[in-house]
């Protein structure tokens, strides 16, 4: 699939696509080694995202309150999904340190809005190359994050419902992690956090 150069450009509208969704994709730009991503806003204008840059045309949100960057650090997640002939079906990546099943996350990034962030991470560590995204989230958990000094951190995960598109089985992360569908009841018994188990239990 050939990319459009890099700026904004109208597109036609997807069929599905309504207000607060987002689309995005993957791909390599000719005369450029890596890959972008594209993000279609609710205006229907693209954006393009690069993982290796800080730059952006969009404005980035409101940094989150001042109470919860000093009480917990902030991360993004991205809840993603499958419609089959089965039902739903979603997404679990394995943790590169203890193994364990989580979803896709990640700090936020400087200039990026945090749905962004999230689609880029989907991208980074479960391959995910085209999707349907929503802007707001639609929930929250909690986690304590283990750090390289023994110690760890609380952090609030805000989780982002994500329809895949594509996956490639080519990604940054690919050889750092597993990925497998399930459907949310399993998914919510493999997953450690309360709130996380109650999200995927409720899709």
């Amino acid at each position: 699939m050939s990319a459009a150069p890099v700026g904004r450009y109208k597109l036609r509208p997807e069929a599905g696509q309504h207000k607060g969704i987002g689309t995005a994709f993957a791909a390599n730009l000719k005369n450029e080694s890596r890959t972008a991503i594209y993000l279609s806003d609710k205006n229907n204008e693209v954006i393009r995202i690069d993982p290796m840059s800080n730059v952006t045309n969009r404005r980035r949100k409101k940094p989150a309150s001042k109470k919860l960057r000093r009480d917990k650090r902030l991360q993004v997640a991205a809840l993603c999904y499958k419609e089959t002939k089965r039902g739903r079906q979603v997404l679990l990546i394995t943790s590169r340190d203890t193994g364990r099943w989580i979803v896709p996350k990640g700090w936020p990034m400087k200039g990026k809005d945090d749905h962004e962030a999230a689609l880029i991470e989907a991208w980074e560590e479960a391959g995910v190359s085209k999707a349907d995204i929503e802007e707001e989230p639609m929930g929250v958990f909690e986690y304590a994050k283990g750090l390289s000094s023994g110690d760890s951190v609380p952090v609030e995960a805000q989780v982002y419902l994500t329809r895949v598109r594509d996956l490639q089985k080519s990604y940054p992360e690919v050889h750092q992690r597993t990925r497998e569908w399930f459907n949310p009841k399993d998914a919510a018994e493999l997953v450690d956090e309360p709130d996380l188990k109650k999200i995927l239990r409720a899709i």
